[in-house]
């Protein structure tokens, strides 16, 4: 049990039992219910710079200009977190922080993530006793669609979580978990910059000279994100590959020197949305993996309107689309 001096509040950041008939333990239901009402406002924001003024408000300091949370967010206590710079935090994501929630800079984290810090004893007569333990999201992580980070946890530096990982222990820096609880599978990745040409998370260093730009390829830490094997999604591939072709009236897969993009999966789209890559030089397009249903909605009826509105986005910024069977381009 926490024996610690100071408020309820001190109290639980330093972590441990907080016992329900602590003669402070209001406190908790006060500011819970303040931060309801709160939260009221800060969902029903119209824009990213109104979600960032209200969500300051919950948490007790300035959000930084760089960072973008999209609503709607959820939070129970919310004074307990600390965002860092260039955090992006993408829908529905719930963080539930008495225990105290560190984000970290240039950390991405997916949407419908939670990120818990308050658990309960097994024992059923100290049931109601809260149990604190504080996450730590280190710099440069990424936590993938609907992942779950219990209890008293650090995600390490430039780690990736899987989409749906259940996070039980702590993350090492430099790898990616996956599955359910997360286990390791894969060790010593390490960021990119350009200056250093060293390796990026799942990233595939071809080649580098004055004349030619590296050729990238992150296709594997794609399909680990989304939990879709590379087979399966070739087969799908094959489906629309000709109709996809006609539609190009493309026949010229670019040569692989000349290749440097990112992968990401049609309905993971918000995940890009304005991401430092299509700010970087060194990346000139992107693949997408589309659903068949997304291109044939009906047998033999095709529809392309998605992919037209993807081209537009990417154009927008320069940047190319790139098929990735085909190798062809818009």
């Amino acid at each position: 049990m926490n024996q610690n001096k100071g408020n309820i509040f001190d109290r639980m950041l330093a972590g441990g039992l907080i016992p329900f008939t602590d003669p402070e333990y209001p406190k908790i239901f006060e500011a819970v219910s303040h931060t309801i009402n709160l939260s009221v406002a800060l969902n029903s924001s119209t824009n990213v710079e109104e979600i960032r003024v209200r969500l300051s408000e919950i948490i007790g300091q300035k959000i930084d200009e760089s960072t973008t949370i999209f609503t709607p967010f959820h939070t129970n206590f919310g004074r307990h977190i600390q965002i860092g710079k260039n955090v992006f935090i993408n829908h529905a994501c719930t963080f539930l922080d008495l225990g105290g929630i560190t984000i970290e800079d240039d950390v991405l984290i997916g949407p419908k993530v939670s990120i818990i810090t308050e658990n309960h004893p097994v024992n059923p007569n100290e049931r109601k006793m809260l149990d604190l333990r504080a996450v730590i999201i280190k710099r440069n992580a990424w936590i993938g669609a609907n992942a779950t980070i219990l209890p008293g946890l650090v995600i390490g530096e430039n780690s990736v979580v899987a989409a749906g990982a259940v996070v039980t222990k702590d993350v090492p820096p430099n790898t990616i978990v996956a599955g359910v609880p997360a286990k390791i599978i894969k060790k010593n990745i390490t960021y990119y910059t350009a200056a250093q040409n060293i390796k990026a998370p799942g990233v595939n260093l071809i080649s580098m000279t004055e004349s030619k730009i590296v050729r990238i390829s992150i296709v594997a830490l794609s399909f680990l994100l989304v939990g879709t094997s590379i087979r399966a999604q070739q087969k799908l591939s094959e489906r629309y590959i000709d109709a996809y072709k006609k539609y190009l009236n493309a026949t010229c897969p670019i040569p692989k020197d000349e290749i440097q993009h990112f992968v990401y999966f049609a309905r993971d789209r918000e995940l890009i949305i304005d991401h430092p890559l299509l700010h970087h030089p060194m990346f000139t397009g992107a693949q997408i993996m589309y659903a068949w249903k997304d291109l044939e909605p009906q047998k033999g009826q095709y529809d392309f309107s998605i992919l037209n509105q993807d081209y537009a986005y990417l154009k927008s910024y320069h940047k190319k689309i790139i098929y990735p069977v085909t190798g062809c381009h818009l």
